[in-house]
Parts: C-alpha cells; sequence; structure tokens
C-alpha cells in the first residue's frame, strides 16, 4: 500500500510503502497437507481467494466466519464416497537355489531385490471427516518388483573320522 507521507522529519518527503504481510495457514485439503498464504480476515474469505468451493457435501472443520490467525490449522473434507489414488509399494519375492558345491550354512544374495510400485485407486466413504471405508477399485502397476535371488549351501559338512574302532 503506497500513501502520503505524513512526517516529512521521519519519512521524508514523497511516499511510503507499507507492506502487510500474509498469514500461513496450515491445511489439510482433501488429504493433501499444504500451507496457504493469505490476506483474508475470515476462512470463508480465504476460501473463496484460493477458488476452494466446497459443493454441497463440502466440510471444513472450523467455521467459517472463523477469524484467520497465525499457525492456524484446519481440515476440508468431502462427506460420503469418492476416489482416491495412492502409490504403495510391491514387495519383490525371494527365491533360494541350493548349490551342492557349497556347504550347509552358506549363503549368498546374488541379486538384490528391489521393490517394486503401483497405483491403487480406492473407494473411500468419509463420514464426519473420518473415513469409514475403503474398496479397492483398480491397480496399475508401476514398476515391477526385482525378485532377490540367493545361493544356499546343500553339501553336507564333512565329518571327522576319530579313528575309533578296535581290531580284536
Amino acid at each position: 500500500q503506497l500513501e502520503r507521507s505524513t512526517d516529512v522529519l521521519t519519512d521524508g518527503a514523497g511516499l511510503r510503502l507499507i507492506i502487510t504481510r500474509a498469514t500461513a495457514v496450515s491445511v489439510d485439503l482433501y488429504g493433501t497437507p499444504t500451507t496457504l498464504r493469505t490476506q483474508a480476515r475470515t476462512v470463508g474469505d480465504m476460501l473463496k481467494e484460493k477458488n476452494i468451493t466446497l459443493g454441497q457435501d463440502g466440510r471444513v472443520s472450523v467455521d467459517l466466519s472463523a477469524p484467520i490467525t497465525s499457525g492456524m490449522q484446519l481440515r476440508v473434507w468431502r462427506e460420503g464416497k469418492q476416489t482416491i489414488n495412492v502409490e504403495e509399494a510391491v514387495a519383490y519375492e525371494t527365491e533360494q537355489v541350493k548349490d551342492a558345491d557349497r556347504e550347509v550354512g552358506y549363503k549368498e544374495v546374488q541379486t538384490a531385490g528391489q521393490n517394486g510400485k503401483r497405483t491403487v485407486t480406492y473407494e473411500v466413504e468419509i463420514q464426519n471427516g473420518a473415513e469409514v471405508a475403503r474398496t479397492e477399485i483398480a491397480s496399475i502397476v508401476t514398476q515391477a518388483a526385482v525378485k532377490q535371488v540367493e545361493i544356499i549351501g546343500a553339501k553336507p559338512k564333512a565329518l571327522a573320522y576319530t579313528g575309533g574302532g578296535s581290531k580284536t
């Protein structure tokens, strides 16, 4: 905001620049945590400023007329059924290969395993801001898991001969 200086001795002649900093608000927006900065006075005004429309089933954890305060935390969610996409890890398998040339107890990782990734679409039912049901609708493997191959010793350990017998 620019305004004319009223105190020539301290501000000098000309214009004075006044900066009003935005207030940071922590928002869990439909399951995604984010920090929004706003100069709005109320939660409802901030939602309008950020073009967040609640719709018929939309809810906010505080009243829309609540004043914005520094460090404020609020949650925005939608009641009822909705779909979400989640990236999940796919565990790798382990294959053990027995080697008759190696003694029992020997173990070597020939190929290290690596987890894969899949994107899962869930239908989630929300009531009073809490998830009450989750059903998997679809799943797509985006990165295949790498199988771990281990070499395992299968050769029996040699028995030591102690020579304990008699010839009588």
